[in-house]
């Protein structure tokens, strides 16, 4: 049995980790803690949780729990992640790892010294469509990736929280843009070289924060890719497009779709694509699991990371896989201010 304590009682922790943690027969819950009291205590009735507290360090240093679950606002996620590695406890954290790549090199570093598993929750990459494109481009279907172009638009998160906490300078692209770079990243299975920015603040500063940018980033591997994050495009998607010597693939993971193309693509075959996505998103909607979306794969995420655990083996997402995809991040973010391109080399 793992014993796990839960830091944060926001959203994310309600729709997402909860209902994955009590639906896990190895997995007991045993504490959630948050600095709103009247929330936490709410949310542990819910859930029937026993011990609830407004400081989490009354669990990170209970000794009965073995796995720390970090769902706090990014910003506050180093020193929570630091002093539960120096308790000996696994970690689970929400994604980024954190907003700066000072305090993921720091995370780095203490995680490893102190021998410890940590995990970044990317549930996004867990829709079984977007492992069977990484299957295909790892036995060579593709042939060698050489571009790829990604797209994360949503909405501004108030449909989701009221909390203000992710209306700070990098905004958007510390919200969503995440699960995207971590895509894009994982996909390719090569390190980010340089990272160059464009857009920000499509409002020209009145608003004060990124709200639409585009990153262009080169990979050690020779491969270049796109990816465009929004806030105000007033639609949602998410997808990547692969494009290799042997292949293309357009992959659709909010639709759970892909389709892999060879040679001169006809309008049969156009006709053929879409009949295929129209039949998996009315599957889908009939058995009600689009409406949750990804919500649907914290639960085989956490599994895979328990897994690793009791097995000691590597986490599904692990550490500097998160190093990684903060340094793309905050690499557009220093290029959006200074107009250059930004090498990374933080690994070296």
């Amino acid at each position: 049995m793992i014993n796990v304590g839960v830091i944060g009682a926001g959203a994310i922790v309600r729709r997402g980790h909860l209902p994955a943690l009590k639906d896990l027969p190895e997995v007991e819950v045993k504490a959630i803690a948050d600095l709103n009291e009247d929330l936490v205590k709410n949310i542990a009735g819910e859930f029937q949780i026993s011990n609830y507290f407004s400081d989490p360090l009354k669990i990170i240093e209970d000794p009965s729990i073995d796995l720390i679950d970090i769902c706090t606002p990014s910003g506050t996620h180093c020193e929570l992640i630091k002093h539960a590695a120096q308790q000996g406890k696994n970690i689970m954290v929400e994604k980024p790892l954190t907003t700066t790549i000072e305090d993921a090199l720091e995370i780095y570093h203490t995680v490893v010294k102190a021998g410890v598993k940590l995990n970044v929750v990317q549930n996004w990459r867990y829709f079984p469509v977007v492992f069977q494109v990484k299957e295909r481009i790892d036995k060579g279907y593709l042939g060698k990736i050489v571009g790829m172009q990604g797209a994360a638009l949503t909405n501004f998160p108030a449909g989701w929280t009221r909390n203000k906490w992710l209306y700070h300078e990098g905004a958007a692209l510390f919200d969503f843009a995440p699960h995207l770079i971590d895509l894009m990243l994982w996909l390719n299975g090569s390190d980010v070289k340089t990272v160059y920015a464009l857009g920000g603040d499509i409002t020209g500063g009145d608003m004060g924060f990124v709200n639409h940018t585009q990153i262009i980033m080169e990979f050690a591997s020779g491969a270049t890719a796109t990816a465009i994050i929004s806030w105000v495009t007033e639609c949602f998607t998410f997808t990547v497009d692969v494009y290799g010597t042997g292949g293309n693939v357009a992959l659709d993971v909010r639709n759970a779709h892909y389709y892999e193309m060879h040679g001169v693509q006809t309008p049969l075959d156009d006709i053929r694509k879409a009949a295929g996505k129209t039949i998996r998103v009315a599957k889908d909607v009939l058995n009600k699991n689009y409406f949750k979306g990804a919500l649907l794969y914290f639960k085989p995420l956490i599994k895979d990371f328990i897994e690793s655990i009791k097995e000691n083996k590597e986490e599904p997402v692990p550490v500097r896989h998160g190093v990684m995809v903060t340094a793309v991040l905050c690499g557009a973010m220093e290029s959006l201010k200074t107009k250059k391109h930004i090498e990374l080399n933080f690994m070296s």
